[in-house]
């Protein structure tokens, strides 16, 4: 049986591109790879893009209600890839959602929930956290 996992960051800052880039940029200086992905592609097929690229994308897939939201397909080293969402909340905050492991790095059956929250937490420190979630379903 496969697991699907999720991780959710919500953070007191406006949902708008700059601080979307501040969260790639970060990304980035710890050497992530962003890719110009669309929904069902092969990562492989899709070109490399910078954060400011990446922050536009989904800036404009969110506006335009893309199939597949408004998210980054990432590899976030050379074994793990993501897919990095951004969203609107209900209260208007900037929510930012990990999910879509591949080969996720594992403490015996389950996800390594401390790995990738210390490092998806260090990208978010500009920011105050509000919430943060960890799902397993």
């Amino acid at each position: 049986m496969s697991m699907d996992y999720v991780i959710k960051i919500k953070m007191d800052a406006s949902y708008d591109k700059i601080n979307i880039y501040k969260i790639l940029e970060r990304g980035a200086l710890k050497k992530f790879v962003y890719y110009d992905q669309v929904f069902g592609e092969l990562y492989k097929d899709a070109s490399k893009i910078n954060a400011e690229s990446a922050a536009n994308k989904i800036i404009t897939a969110y506006d335009n209600k893309t199939e597949g939201g408004p998210a980054v397909f990432t590899l976030i080293d050379s074994e793990s890839d993501v897919h990095l969402w951004f969203y609107k909340s209900e209260s208007g905050w900037l929510e930012f959602c990990i999910g879509s492991f591949g080969l996720p790095k594992k403490k015996g059956y389950y996800i390594d929930f401390a790995y990738y929250l210390r490092m998806f937490l260090d990208l978010c420190e500009d920011f105050p956290i509000l919430e943060v979630k960890a799902e397993m379903f």
